[in-house]
């Protein structure tokens, strides 16, 4: 996994991420093998550390087509940083 703003970085679990990050949330995150240009992304609304570093995280997956899609639609979509 990756911040999904930083394409070529080392390659981090969720909750390293979620560390580097402030430990704040939501913050959206990419999997290794999706392509950064694809705008393919998990948008992580929660962590729990059970055992650093690991846990349990949640949240969404968002496909670019799909967001596009309801944009043309005028359904509302978040924005996240």
């Amino acid at each position: 996994m990756r911040l999904h703003t930083e394409p070529d970085t080392d390659w981090k679990n969720i909750f390293q991420l979620w560390r580097a990050n402030g430990e704040a949330v939501p913050f959206k995150v990419a999997k290794s093998t999706w392509s950064a240009d694809a705008g393919h992304f998990l948008i992580v609304e929660g962590v729990e550390v059970k055992r650093w570093p690991y846990g349990a995280a949640w949240g969404a997956i968002l496909l670019e087509r799909c967001a596009r899609a309801q944009r043309r639609e005028g359904q509302s979509t978040r924005t996240f940083t």
